[in-house]
């Protein structure tokens, strides 16, 4: 809301694309729906990891990710007691939209089954994507290099440091020179 009417005008005009920005513009769009999907996944996104701390019931905050469409999404759990969530998260993640992927899970005390589900809903649109399972109990990775190595991607960073109980890489190979 703009404290100036001819402001106001401008900005809804803008955001539905009319050519006259002094026109009435229409009380609803599917343009304003793109844009509150999107802000609400950007403030899904900045607050999900406090949420996470502080117990909070995430079901809002996975639901504005998922409706979101945006194309980047960047969120680090660090250290976080993330595993009752995980599924949740991972049917959360915006579908077919998201291009850059930054996804960091040191110490969060991540299992085989989490890292397994979390690769199987790795989006096919993506591009770019940057996952640190450091610190963690993992001791299988044939999941995400199955996923990985069918991805066309451009940028591929993987962190697995300190993860004591990883004994092998078996099945994991992404034939792809970018990578």
């Amino acid at each position: 809301e703009s404290s100036v009417e001819a402001d106001r005008l401008h900005i809804l005009n803008l955001i539905t694309g009319a050519s006259d920005l002094n026109a009435k513009p229409p009380r609803e769009h599917e343009c304003y729906e793109a844009l509150n999907r999107t802000l609400s996944g950007r403030f899904a996104a900045a607050g999900c990891r406090q949420a996470l701390d502080k117990g909070e019931d995430m079901s809002g905050f996975f639901l504005a990710l998922s409706g979101s469409r945006q194309r980047r999404l960047h969120l680090s759990f660090d250290g976080c007691e993330i595993r009752h969530s995980i599924a949740d998260f991972a049917a959360a993640r915006p579908q077919d939209y998201i291009q850059d992927l930054d996804l960091n899970f040191f110490n969060t005390r991540l299992a085989d089954t989490d890292l397994a589900l979390l690769a199987g809903k790795l989006p096919k649109s993506l591009h770019r994507v940057a996952l640190d399972f450091g610190r963690n109990g993992l001791t299988r990775l044939e999941a995400l290099g199955a996923v990985l190595s069918k991805l066309a991607l451009e940028s591929c960073e993987l962190y697995f440091g300190q993860c004591e109980k990883l004994q092998t890489l078996d099945g994991f190979e992404i034939a792809s020179p970018q990578l």
